[in-house]
């Protein structure tokens, strides 16, 4: 406290913790699972019906999915999953001054600001890339993915011959970052009256929506990037990043202690 009417706070966090992906990208959606595990019925079967000395066990009607034909993934959504995936952590830092004037009155001034990393990003793995015309590639000029390069045949049996492979997955580069300038000015009245007005002034910057963005979320982005060889064009304001806020509030508390105490006296009479 300084001079006795004024307090100064500020605080610190890091914290880190493990992002939820949905359903939509399990391993155990893929080829030869038919139908995909998660939608698997079990009911009035002996369990288990497989044991993991099995391997991955698919339909004896299905097509094989061994190589170099790789049949049961002919023009098949495939689910990739990467081997690591580093933990989401925040960064929070904040700092705020108070001060007391006119004795029923307080003003409020601080600063919060938040920095996240490794958040999940949903990943065309199979995004192709660009490159210069040729005589023997016009435009548009495409390349495999790179992703796929050790397994272009897998890549191609996938596109049905064609550039229409699709290879989705998880990355955990996505990144945000928010400041905010803070405001509170508050004053106590009579009879427990209480008036409060807070002004934000902020910016919200990410390359991430979100997993899946905001279901039904008009103003939200599409969750997977652009162009996933180029992270830095996918910076942009945050779907939800709101710079100006202005909120005034009244408020009326009620005294229960004294009202309490004002009952027991008249039932006491």
């Amino acid at each position: 406290m300084l001079g006795g009417h004024t307090v100064v706070r500020g605080a610190f966090t890091i914290s880190s913790y493990l992002e939820g992906t949905g359903t939509n990208l399990r391993l155990t959606l893929n080829a030869p699972f038919t139908p995909s595990e998660i939608n698997q019925v079990y009911n009035g079967m002996a369990l288990p019906a497989t044991s993991t000395s099995d391997g991955i066990v698919g339909t004896a009607a299905g097509a094989s999915c061994a190589a170099p034909a790789y049949a049961c993934y002919a023009g098949a959504l495939l689910a990739f999953g990467i081997r690591r995936s580093s933990r989401p952590s925040t960064i929070s830092g904040t700092s705020r001054s108070s001060n007391q004037f006119w004795g029923n009155t307080t003003f409020q001034i601080g600063y919060l600001g938040q920095r996240a990393y490794h958040l999940m990003v949903p990943f065309d793995y199979a995004q192709r890339t660009l490159q210069t015309p040729s005589a023997s590639c016009p435009a548009p000029c495409t390349a495999p993915s790179p992703f796929f390069a050790k397994n272009l045949t897998l890549y191609n049996v996938l596109g049905n011959g064609g550039p229409g492979a699709r290879i989705s997955g998880t990355q955990s580069n996505g990144t945000m970052m928010y400041n905010s300038l803070q405001a509170v000015l508050q004053k106590q009245m009579s009879n427990g009256l209480q008036y409060q007005v807070s002004y934000t002034y902020s910016k919200c910057m990410s390359d991430n929506s979100g997993y899946y963005g905001a279901w039904n979320n008009a103003i939200s982005a599409y969750p997977y990037w652009q162009n996933v060889y180029d992270k830095k064009a996918e910076w942009a304001p945050c779907y939800y990043d709101a710079h100006t806020s202005f909120q005034p509030m009244p408020c009326m508390s009620c005294r229960l202690a004294r009202v309490r105490n004002s009952l027991a006296a008249r039932t006491a009479r």
